[in-house]
């Protein structure tokens, strides 16, 4: 864990040195907040669009043309024949993404954020521990409320997720009831995961009173107190 007390996180800022990795699900504001900071001064790293980026090639032989709308529409549904091998080829590029990010050989200069996807904490630890000991790791966390929330959002505006192994249909059940069940636990996962990794974490209570880069920032400051 990157250890960071309030007066250092301050003077990094000041010292341009300070590298943040945002976590959570999507829709919960990691690209907005990061779009943010970038307007105070942050080199905003979107990995969403460097995995894209890796698999436009692939996806154009499909007839997408880009965007993470066409990335989700490329990896399909758990229950579609192709999404097994997509959602594998999207892990390992978002691993060879991490894996550059983190690498000793280039690292990181100047106040950063790293925006990453939702399944960043599926890379696997090595990968998860090496950002987190390079970075200040912030969780976005949903409220109960917002919880509530996300799965519908998926179903009417998807993005990639990599669900796994989750997606396990019982005898007779309908795709939709199976995904909603494989959603829930994937949620449940991630969760543990975001909060295993995390420095610091904030609510979406708390961040739905905020509206700039700075306020953002103090939020943070607030929490490492």
């Amino acid at each position: 864990m990157m250890q960071v007390a309030p007066s250092e996180f301050l003077e990094q800022i000041d010292a341009n040195k300070l590298s943040i990795t945002m976590i959570g699900m999507s829709n919960l504001g990691k690209t907005h907040w990061s779009q943010m900071l970038s307007t105070i001064g942050f080199d905003h790293i979107n990995c969403d669009d460097l995995i894209e980026f890796e698999l436009i090639e692939l996806m154009k032989a499909k007839g997408y043309t880009g965007g993470i709308e066409d990335v989700a529409r490329w990896m399909g549904m758990p229950y579609e024949d192709r999404y097994a091998v997509n959602q594998t080829k999207f892990l390992d590029i978002e691993k060879g993404v991490v894996s550059r990010l983190t690498s000793i050989d280039q690292p990181i200069i100047g106040n950063t954020i790293i925006d990453t996807s939702g399944s960043v904490v599926h890379t696997g630890p090595k990968l998860c521990e090496a950002l987190q000991n390079q970075t200040l790791m912030i969780y976005l966390a949903a409220s109960q409320e917002h919880t509530e929330r996300l799965f519908d959002k998926y179903i009417a505006e998807p993005k990639p997720v990599v669900f796994g192994n989750m997606f396990q249909p019982q005898d007779g059940e309908e795709n939709n009831v199976t995904l909603a069940r494989a959603y829930k636990n994937l949620l449940k996962e991630r969760t543990e995961l975001y909060e295993k990794y995390a420095d610091v974490t904030l609510h979406s209570q708390d961040l739905a009173n905020i509206s700039s880069g700075e306020d953002f920032l103090a939020l943070v400051g607030k929490c490492l107190n």
